[in-house]
């Protein structure tokens, strides 16, 4: 189905179609209009369209267009939802699912989850499906059975160091967990940054970090994505609100990184800054989604250990001592591949919360 000459959607939405406003704001969306859009999206909302509401609503979500307002983003999902909106009911039980206060939220998450993948809302199918499968049934249905959270569990774990802590955990994450993390950051690569020691920037090309990699920050993790996180937090035993977005890491054949430390060094000067959301990071969660053929080990120089690769394992080890301070022992590598690709995702955790959960 085409769709109308551009001059015929504006004259409608000029004459107040709700319809043609919408339509109007996408176009606008597209041709990153924030202003248009915004304006295209207010007056359709005002004339009642609810899913006018709903796409409002995720502006002010993510922070397209306008500041990021969570209790604004609730309101119109919720006005959205009256009006029968059900991908406003999907994005409504994402952002409740993804903040902090989540877990006490489950009877209104799993209720509105039903609703959207009931309704078809394919986001909503896909986490429903995935929920599901977690709890070892099928479908897409959302009984009280079905966990809408990970619970911890027990791996096999190979202690490699004690003092400082290294030690890897088995089988955190799935096959299709590693491949979902994959997909879900590969559209962002770029070229790795290392931090600049002579400036207050916290990031510049170095041919000590070969590979290319991405954050994942809130707005881009959707359901799917924190159950995942979550198994890795609970596995190494951190804390959800005291860590860093996941980073994703890949590397190509003939890449690595040279040793280096995960700790912000305090001699310099831009260290000020980044201590300011959370404080030191004093461990990090390296977890495997892809090994190469060959090569592409971690390495730790001072204690003489090199733990191998394997999928969905978590590395996990203490960048700083049992008092908080530095511990120059947590040095490490990762080993230049040989053959193959190396995917790794990274949790880094901090001595307090950090503002990555946002709502």
């Amino acid at each position: 189905m085409s769709l109308p000459p551009i001059d015929r959607i504006r004259e409608n939405a000029e004459n107040g179609q709700a319809d043609s406003q919408f339509l109007l704001s996408q176009i606008c969306l597209q041709n990153k209009d924030f202003d248009g859009m915004l304006r295209w999206l207010k007056e359709a909302s005002a004339g009642g369209l609810a899913d006018a509401r709903a796409a409002l609503g995720h502006c002010h979500e993510k922070g397209t267009g306008v500041a990021r307002d969570f209790a604004k983003a609730h309101e119109l999902y919720d006005q959205a939802i009256a009006g029968g909106s059900m991908p406003a009911a999907y994005s409504k039980a994402e952002l409740l699912y993804n903040s902090e206060n989540g877990p006490n939220q489950e009877g209104e998450i799993r209720q509105l989850l039903r609703s959207a993948a009931q309704a078809g809302i394919p986001p909503a199918e896909r986490a429903v499906s995935y929920l599901a499968t977690q709890s070892g049934q099928r479908g897409l249905e959302l009984p009280d059975s079905v966990a809408l959270y990970p619970t911890p569990r027990d791996h096999v774990r190979t202690d490699y160091s004690a003092n400082p802590a290294i030690a890897v955990c088995d089988d955190v994450l799935t096959a299709e967990d590693c491949a979902y993390l994959v997909s879900l950051s590969r559209p962002y690569l770029t070229h790795s940054d290392v931090i600049n020691p002579d400036s207050r920037q916290d990031g510049m090309t170095s041919d000590v970090r070969t590979s290319s990699g991405t954050y994942i920050p809130f707005e881009l993790v959707d359901i799917i994505g924190r159950f995942i996180e979550l198994k890795i937090v609970l596995a190494v035993g951190e804390k959800l609100q005291n860590s860093e977005p996941m980073s994703i890491l890949r590397y190509g054949p003939g890449e690595y990184y040279k040793p280096h430390y995960d700790y912000f060094d305090p001699k310099l000067p831009v260290t000020a800054g980044l201590l300011e959301d959370g404080g030191q990071r004093t461990a990090s969660a390296v977890t495997y989604l892809a090994v190469p053929g060959t090569g592409g080990g971690t390495s730790v120089p001072e204690l003489a250990v090199t733990i191998p690769p394997k999928p969905g394992s978590t590395l996990w080890f203490r960048n700083c001592d049992s008092d908080g301070a530095i511990d120059p022992r947590s040095l490490h590598a990762g080993d230049t591949v040989t053959q193959g690709e190396k995917w790794v995702v990274t949790k880094w955790f901090r001595e307090r919360p950090t503002q990555y959960l946002q709502s």
